[in-house]
């Protein structure tokens, strides 16, 4: 992102309507803001992809036994 900012350019944050430049990544505050939220996001998508990926495992593994899973959820009464 050092290299965008250096070139003079403004990121714009769509979620938190925060806009990133140059000058305000040279603030701890910002810079520590836009790690916390970096971060939080890496760990949401990690989750999501773990969560994903062993619900394959779980196909995989029930399609392997001869099995079959749904992959729809039945709406409560």
């Amino acid at each position: 992102m050092q290299p965008l900012l250096a070139a003079g350019l403004t990121i714009a944050v769509a979620n938190t309507r925060m806009l990133i430049t140059e000058h305000t990544m040279n603030d701890f505050g910002t810079f520590l803001a836009i790690m916390s939220q970096a971060f939080s996001a890496y760990e949401f998508s990690r989750k999501q992809s773990d969560r994903g990926n062993g619900a394959w495992t779980k196909r995989r593994r029930a399609a392997a036994e001869g099995r079959t899973i749904s992959r729809h959820r039945a709406k409560a009464g």
